[in-house]
């Protein structure tokens, strides 16, 4: 969940993606709504990586709008080639 942001303040949040053994390639990331913006960091190469997720609240058409969205990141991973996170944020 995003905090409630005013009309084009953003707000950044981090998500991390982990495989100890090594070996995990993020091949794509996308998004469901255009609102929010995805930068990936690789933190550890093959290990770890930071998914920084921005939301910008668009002008509303009613006040405290919620805006819903999906996070899917696609890897070579077997076990798991597809993870999808949930993203909701209130505008005001």
């Amino acid at each position: 969940h995003f905090p409630k942001k005013e009309v084009g303040t953003p707000v950044t949040k981090s998500v991390t993606l982990l495989k100890p053994n090594g070996g995990l390639v993020v091949e794509a990331i996308e998004v469901t709504n255009n609102n929010y913006k995805v930068e990936l960091e690789e933190i550890v190469p093959g290990k770890r990586y930071k998914v920084n997720v921005t939301f910008t609240p668009p002008a509303f058409s009613q006040p405290r709008q919620r805006e819903h969205g999906e996070l899917t990141v696609f890897t070579n991973d077997p076990t798991e080639p597809r993870v999808t996170v949930r993203l909701v944020a209130n505008g005001m």
